[in-house]
């Protein structure tokens, strides 16, 4: 009797260590599940990351490009400011024969009038 009750006893502690293992790997198989769901997510934010580092890298690429450009620009720019600052030069040099050129019209023409007179008095 005693022994029947002992193993009785030993199969409700069993089954309770049972109930107890089950309800555990349950737990578990929930756990791995949320964990999976989450590395899945992760996984999603790094390729997401990847694809916007990929994106910065280019981005990077064409500033540089860029720059690269503006700096041509500017040296053509500086390059034209030169040109017309020469040319300018250039204008006023010739600006100024030419009023020289004017000026020494002027007084022939005066010396012709003042020939023309002289002959018509002579």
């Amino acid at each position: 009797d005693n022994e029947i009750a002992k193993l009785q006893n030993d199969l409700k502690d069993s089954k309770e260590a049972e109930n107890l293992l089950n309800n555990k790997a349950k737990e578990m198989e929930e756990r791995i599940g949320e964990l999976s769901a989450n590395l899945d997510s992760k996984e999603s934010e790094i390729e997401e990351l990847k694809r916007k580092n990929e994106d910065c890298i280019q981005d990077k690429e064409k500033a540089i490009e860029l720059g690269n450009e503006v700096e041509v620009l500017r040296k053509v720019n500086e390059d034209l400011v030169a040109a017309q600052v020469s040319d300018n030069i250039q204008i006023n040099n010739l600006q100024n024969q030419l009023n020289k050129k004017d000026k020494e019209l002027e007084e022939l023409r005066l010396s012709l009038i003042h020939i023309c007179r002289c002959r018509r008095r002579g």
